[in-house]
C-alpha cells in the first residue's frame, strides 16, 4: 500500500472512532441525566412519592400515574417551571396529600413559579389577529402549576406563595369581514385554549377537595383565577379556598377562585384575593361584565353554594360572580362582602329564596342577592352545616381549615407537633438513594412499556424510575440515525476515494 493510502486509511480510521465516540456521548447522557426516581409504583393503592422539585417536574413525563406529596417542597432554587400537561396531553392522574390531625395538609409546595412567555415571542395582541404560533390544543398557551388535567382528582394540595405570569393573549374577536357588522364576526384563534391559574389552567372533569392556592397572578389570558383558569366539564371544587391577588388583561372570565364555569359544582369555597381585570371592550364596544370574587364568569348549569368571597373587584364585574342570566336558583348559601371599584350605589334588594345575601353598602353588588347588614348575615347562616359565626365579624366556613402562617411548613423538615403517617417515615431514610437513583443508577430492570424502571428495596417498597418522556426518546432516537447514516456515508466517501487512487496508482 502506497503512503498516500496508508495515510487516508489511518485518517479513514480516526474519522470513524470521532464518529463513534460521537453516537456514544450524545445517546447515553439523554436517557439517563433527566431520569427521575420515585419510591412508589405510581398506583392509587402505591402512588409515587413527591419529595423534591424534580420529582414534582419529573410528573409530566407519567401523565396517567398517581402522585403523593410526601414532603414540603421549596421551589425558590427550581426557577421557572414549564406546567405539567397540556390541553393535547393533560394530567389524568391524581395528585394527593394526606391530612395531619390538625385538618391540615402535612405538606406544602411553596413559591412556584411558573412564566409562560409565549405571548411575548410571538408578539401576541389584542384585535391584530396575530397568533402565528396556535395548534389546536397543542399551543401551550397554559399557565400553572397544571396546564390541563382531565379525569383528575387534587386532594390536600396547598400551593403557597406563588407567581404566575402568562403573556399569551385572551381575545374575544379580530374584525367583522370587510367591516360588514350584518355579518358574523371573524374570532381570533384559541379563545378558550388560555388561561392561567395557580393550581390548574384548565380542568376538565376533574375533581379539586381541600386545596388552597396563595400568591399572585399576573396575565394576559381569558379564564385567570386564583385557583383554576376554566373549570369545565362536571368538574368541581370542594373544601377549598385562595388568597391570591389576581390580574388580567384578558377579554373575559377573571376571579378569585375560578376565572369561568362551565357546568361545574363549587360548595364550600371562599376567596380573598383582588381581582384587577379592565376587560378590553368586546366587538359591540361594550364593556364587559365578566369579572368576579369567586368565579369571572358561569356558563351551563351547575352548582355554587356555602362560598363566600371578601376582595375587591374591578369596575366591570361583581362581588361573587358574573353570570349570562340571573339564575337565583344556580346559588344558594352564599354571600359577598366584595366591593367593587368605581362603585358607589348600593345593590338592588332581591327576594332571594336560596340564602345568598350581599353586603348593603355603596360598593357591592351582585346579580340575584338579597342586600343585607352584617347582623342579618350572619343570622340567616348561624346554624348552617359547615358554617360558623360568632368568632368572626362574617361568618366562616368551619369545613375549610385555614393556614394562618405559611411558616409552619418549611422544606426538608416536619410540621411542629405533626407526626407523619407511617407509610411516609421511610422517605427520610429514602432521599439520599432517591438522589442517587435520579441521576441514572437506578440499577432496576426495564418494564414492558419500556419508560419505566424498578426495582424492589430492603423494606419492601418499589423504587420507581420514570425515564425520559416518549418525545425524547423518539428525538434521540432520530439524531441516532442521523449520526449513523453519516457515517455510514463517511466511510463510503473513504472507500470510494482509496479504491479511485488504487486505479490511478496500476
Amino acid at each position: 500500500m502506497s503512503l498516500n493510502k496508508q495515510k487516508i486509511a489511518i485518517f479513514g480510521k480516526v474519522l470513524s472512532c470521532v464518529v463513534a465516540l460521537l453516537l456514544v456521548v450524545t445517546l447515553v447522557p439523554k436517557f439517563s441525566a433527566s431520569a427521575v426516581s420515585y419510591i412508589g409504583s405510581g398506583t392509587k393503592a402505591d402512588p409515587y412519592l413527591v419529595t423534591n422539585a424534580e420529582q414534582l417536574d419529573g410528573m409530566r413525563n407519567n401523565l396517567s400515574a398517581h402522585y403523593k406529596l410526601a414532603a414540603t417542597i421549596d421551589m425558590s432554587s427550581f426557577g421557572n417551571m414549564e406546567p405539567i400537561g397540556f390541553l393535547a396531553k393533560p394530567f389524568t392522574g391524581s395528585f394527593v396529600c394526606d391530612i395531619a390531625e390538625d385538618g391540615l395538609p402535612y405538606y406544602a409546595i411553596k413559591n412556584l413559579s411558573v412564566n409562560n412567555k409565549r405571548g411575548l415571542i410571538n408578539k401576541h395582541a389584542h384585535a391584530t389577529a396575530n397568533f402565528p404560533d396556535y395548534v389546536k390544543d397543542n399551543s401551550h398557551w397554559e399557565a400553572g402549576l397544571f396546564g390541563a388535567t382531565e379525569g383528575a382528582t387534587l386532594k390536600g394540595i396547598y400551593v403557597l406563595d406563588a407567581n404566575i405570569i402568562n403573556s399569551c393573549v385572551g381575545e374575544l374577536s379580530h374584525t367583522y369581514p370587510g367591516g360588514d357588522k350584518s355579518k358574523d364576526y371573524i374570532p381570533c384563534p384559541g379563545g378558550d385554549e388560555n388561561a392561567t391559574g395557580v393550581l390548574i389552567a384548565i380542568a376538565s372533569g376533574t375533581t379539586i377537595q381541600g386545596c388552597m392556592t396563595s400568591g399572585k397572578i399576573d396575565s394576559m389570558t381569558n379564564h385567570t383565577g386564583g385557583m383554576v383558569g376554566l373549570l369545565k366539564k362536571d368538574s368541581s371544587i370542594y373544601e377549598s379556598y385562595s388568597t391570591v391577588n389576581v390580574k388580567s388583561g384578558g377579554c373575559w372570565g377573571a376571579g378569585g377562585l375560578v376565572g369561568t364555569g362551565k357546568d361545574i359544582s363549587i360548595q364550600y369555597c371562599f376567596a380573598t384575593g383582588n381581582v384587577d381585570a379592565p376587560m378590553k371592550k368586546s366587538f359591540e364596544d361594550v364593556y364587559l361584565d365578566l369579572s368576579g370574587g369567586i368565579v369571572g364568569v358561569v356558563e351551563g348549569t351547575g352548582i355554587i353554594s356555602d362560598c363566600y368571597s371578601t376582595g375587591t373587584i374591578s369596575f366591570n364585574g361583581n362581588s361573587l360572580a358574573s353570570i349570562d342570566k340571573e339564575e337565583i336558583n344556580f346559588f344558594s348559601n352564599c354571600y359577598t362582602i366584595s366591593k367593587v371599584q368605581e362603585l358607589t350605589a348600593t345593590p338592588t334588594d332581591k327576594k332571594n329564596s336560596n340564602n345568598c345575601f350581599v353586603l348593603a353598602e355603596a360598593g357591592c353588588k351582585q346579580s340575584a342577592f338579597n342586600a343585607a347588614t352584617a347582623d342579618e348575615i350572619n343570622a340567616a347562616f348561624s346554624g348552617l352545616e359547615g358554617w360558623e359565626t360568632g368568632k368572626e365579624k362574617y361568618p366562616t366556613l368551619s369545613k375549610v381549615k385555614v393556614v394562618s402562617d405559611s411558616g409552619i411548613y418549611v422544606a426538608g423538615g416536619q410540621r411542629e407537633g405533626v407526626t407523619p403517617p407511617a407509610t411516609q417515615q421511610i422517605v427520610s431514610s429514602a432521599l439520599s438513594d432517591s438522589s442517587e437513583n435520579s441521576n441514572g443508577s437506578s440499577g432496576g430492570e426495564t418494564t414492558s412499556q419500556g419508560d419505566t424502571t424498578s426495582e424492589n428495596t430492603a423494606d419492601g417498597t418499589t423504587q420507581t424510575v420514570s425515564v425520559n418522556s416518549t418525545e425524547k426518546q423518539v428525538l434521540m432516537i432520530v439524531l441516532a440515525a442521523l449520526i449513523i447514516v453519516i457515517s455510514v456515508l463517511t466511510s463510503v466517501v473513504f472507500i470510494t476515494i482509496i479504491k479511485k487512487l488504487g486505479r490511478e496508482e496500476e
